[in-house]
């Protein structure tokens, strides 16, 4: 298999990958490069675009925290992955412009085109289309054996069919509850990280919510939460290694 899965499907995978990474990284502070070329080797196993993507944002706060001599070997990783996932993914598979291959980026062109491709058209509706409506029957049409295979009816214009959390949300919810959804999830890890760790945290989540699941995939979630479980657990300890009154400590914590 030119794309194996780890746990079950491959997109959902690369958040929790990702998240190992960066509690062993950027919390845990071990900057081995060989972790690094782990999680390359993994990532470019997947042949996951958004993993992909994720991981290039990911890769840039960590080439900020090496030196030069390292920072080669890590620009060396992310073009090797680069050029697999091309290779094996195939370039016109990254051409959103070819729609008689169904992809998820090509029924997010379909669905902006249900608002003429005008921002303005998006802002007026403020609160999307509804949970149950119907995507549009020409989305529908595009895509009718995708549909069969995804929901095993033809004629099933269920949202559900356009499978990113961005575009589902953009037409379900609108996108004024699409922007406040991360932003919120940034105020949260914020008041319990600092700002630094928690756009890092946002990182995978939201790279994944171009793909499959999204904010809606329990991986993604469960490597969030072990990464503030991580984060408050070395922060107790360091309550403890400068002295301070065990009462400080379970505040701190909570």
């Amino acid at each position: 298999m030119t794309r194996p899965n780890f746990l079950f499907e491959n997109n959902f995978e690369v958040p929790l990958i990702l998240y190992c990474f960066a509690i062993i990284t950027f919390i845990y502070r071990d900057r081995d490069i060989r972790i690094y070329l782990l999680v390359a080797i993994s990532i470019l196993l997947t042949g996951s675009r958004s993993g992909l993507a994720s991981f290039l944002v990911v890769s840039i706060f960590y080439l900020f925290s090496l030196d030069r001599k390292k920072i080669v070997w890590v620009s060396i990783a992310i073009s090797c992955v680069l050029g697999y996932l091309v290779f094996i993914r195939g370039v016109s598979s990254f051409n959103v412009t070819n729609i008689d291959q169904v992809d998820r980026l090509k029924t997010f062109l379909g669905l902006l085109s249900f608002y003429d491709y005008s921002f303005i058209e998006i802002l007026k509706n403020p609160l999307g289309m509804g949970v149950y409506q119907k995507i549009p029957l020409g989305i529908c049409n595009r895509m009718e054996g995708y549909a069969n295979w995804f929901t095993g009816n033809y004629f099933n214009c269920d949202p559900i069919m356009l499978q990113s959390f961005v575009a589902r949300a953009l037409y379900q919810f609108g996108i004024y509850v699409l922007i406040l959804i991360p932003c919120l999830y940034f105020w949260e890890l914020r008041k319990r990280t600092g700002s630094y760790l928690a756009l890092l945290l946002l990182v995978p989540i939201l790279c994944t919510s171009f793909s499959v699941g999204g904010f809606s995939n329990g991986l993604s979630f469960g490597g969030l939460l072990l990464a503030i479980l991580a984060f408050n657990q070395t922060a107790g300890s360091k309550q403890i290694e400068h002295g301070l009154p065990a009462s400080n400590q379970v505040l701190k914590a909570q």
